[in-house]
């Protein structure tokens, strides 16, 4: 905002016909600086300047709730005379009708582990601990809402755009791990001990019939609806605290004996449960008392691992892993060879480059060549993609790769697949030329390199029993540059449309872009789910 009266005049001029354009109202937002400039500290002058050209317009150093409260107030007034025609601007807040090239979506994948983190962190705090705070709450146990209000002030100073997006400098981001962390940290500090409140308040005295040595323990379900699930808990199978007087070599050495065999896994029915065990030998722990220093032992620890059935919603069920002269379950495999798995819903049948073709068995669908990796290069910057021109993509279709089963249990089976896949280096020299002459990165014209390295690709493919859908993870070992890496999921769903999760809303989007959009990437943004189908 100028101050000078005749560069004011002319800037002023323009500001209000352009703002009177499309103005419902008398009450004009002109916003005064971005994060791009320094804050104007002659502002107060300016705005004097500008009263003065103009004494038929008041012009007020506001802010965004007082602005609001004017337009409120008018427009109360004006709805006993006439309509202020205001409009209504309804769905995302981000307009398609653009070229596409300046929309800034691929930092949804910018530094991946920036988003990790966040995924990790904010489900912690609203999908396990905010419930576990609000049963225990009912249970008696005090609200923790000051270390909630740590937590999501931590972790919402990582969401400004330049933060969370993925390309700021390095420093920057090197602190939103430390805050990641701290705000985690808090969360399950607030998990556990909300959990041990209301697994202490569960009355577990039908074990007691097993002996002294059963180990009870409580699957809680956070979430609103009733789940099937594999869960994996950490027992003491034995402790022994070292204020007991015996040398520390003794009391390993007692650890170390104690016997685990003939033991199983009932639930709260004295059902037997399936499961697998791994002992985990020796361990050091402590408690902390409120009273007293803390209280160190040595123990034997064992991990079990079991699908736990139909847990209520918001709610829980208890299970012992106890001492029992009942024969062992029979193994009841989910798998047909290495690559092959089958549960009541689905069938997975993976083929020799590790593609894989999923049935919908209670619907008679099949879904083929899932799992099939693409790479293309990458010239663009760190907002947005750009494929060399000309490029042929690549994929894992067609090419070996090693499989070998992973878990076969009662309840579970994994099979792994590995692919050492020789992929360009990086992009050739030209695009360094290139971004040294600041050449727009739609018109760089830079392709891949001639040189090759090793990209290794493991994917580990999971089924449940009682599963409804797989569980895939995917690591990638990356040593090339310039690139894009996805894992593709062909529907052969034809449709418009689809719906996505956004911000208090579920979107519903065109899968065609608008006729302005010349961008041959056309990246969507999506937190939880996509949803596509037949049924729009």
């Amino acid at each position: 905002m100028p101050t000078d009266e005749a560069e004011a005049r002319a800037f002023w001029d323009r500001k209000l016909a352009d703002a009177e354009k499309y103005a419902s109202t008398d009450q004009l937002l002109f916003m005064n600086g971005c994060d791009h400039q320094p804050l104007q500290l002659d502002l107060p002058e300016a705005i004097r300047t500008a009263q003065a050209l103009y004494p038929n317009v008041d012009f007020v150093h506001s802010n965004f709730p007082d602005y609001l409260s004017a337009l409120i107030a008018e427009l109360n007034h004006q709805q006993s005379s006439v309509d202020p025609g205001l409009s209504t601007v309804m769905g995302e807040l981000r307009s398609r009708r653009t070229d596409g090239w300046g929309t800034l979506v691929n930092t949804a994948s910018a530094r991946i582990y920036l988003k990790q983190m966040n995924q990790v962190g904010q489900s912690l705090l609203e999908k396990v601990a905010e419930p576990l705070a609000s049963i225990a709450n009912l249970a008696g146990k005090v609200y923790p809402h000051h270390l909630f209000t740590y937590a999501w002030k931590t972790l919402m100073q990582n969401h400004p755009h330049d933060s969370i997006c993925g390309c700021s400098v390095d420093e920057v981001h090197r602190e939103m791990i430390t805050r990641f962390d701290k705000s985690r940290h808090v969360a399950e500090s607030i998990v556990e001990d909300c959990a041990k409140y209301i697994a202490d308040a569960v009355d577990t005295s039908i074990f007691t019939e097993y002996g002294d040595d059963a180990l009870p323990f409580v699957v809680m379900n956070t979430s609103g609806w009733r789940r099937t699930g594999t869960v994996t808990v950490d027992l003491d199978a034995a402790r022994l605290y070292l204020r007991e007087g015996f040398t520390l070599q003794e009391t390993c050495r007692r650890m170390q004996e104690i016997d685990l065999s003939g033991r199983m896994l009932v639930d709260q029915h004295g059902e037997a449960v399936p499961c697998t065990l791994e002992d985990l030998g020796l361990q050091f722990g402590y408690d902390l008392p409120d009273d007293k220093f803390r209280q160190s032992y040595m123990c034997r620890r064992v991990r079990v691992t079991f699908e736990a059935m139909q847990v209520p919603a918001l709610g829980l069920r208890s299970y012992a892993w106890v001492q029992s002269s009942r024969p062992t379950l029979e193994h009841l495999s989910l798998l047909s060879g290495n690559r092959v798995m089958e549960n009541d819903s689905l069938r997975v049948e993976i083929g020799e480059d590790g593609s894989f073709t999923l049935m919908d068995k209670l619907r008679g669908i099949s879904y083929r060549d899932l799992g099939i990796y693409e790479n293309t290069g990458d010239i663009g910057n760190e907002y947005m993609y750009k494929q060399p021109e000309g490029e042929s993509t690549l994929t894992t279709q067609g090419q070996a790769a090693e499989i070998r089963v992973l878990e076969d249990t009662a309840f579970r089976a994994a099979i792994e697949i590995k692919h050492h896949w020789e992929i360009p280096s990086s992009a050739d020299e030209r695009l360094d030329a290139e971004q040294r002459a600041l050449v727009y990165y739609p018109e760089r014209k830079a392709q891949r390199s001639r040189d090759t390295v090793i990209l290794k690709l493991r994917t580990v493919i999971t089924l449940e029993r009682e599963g409804k859908g797989l569980q895939i993870a995917s690591t990638i070992d990356n040593q090339a540059k310039d690139h894009r890496v996805r894992i593709l999921f062909p529907t052969d769903v034809q449709t418009a449309v689809h719906q996505v999760d956004s911000m208090f809303e579920i979107v519903k989007r065109d899968i065609e872009p608008a006729p302005e959009w010349i961008n041959p990437s056309n990246t969507q943004h999506q937190q939880t789910f996509v949803d596509i189908s037949n049924d729009y």
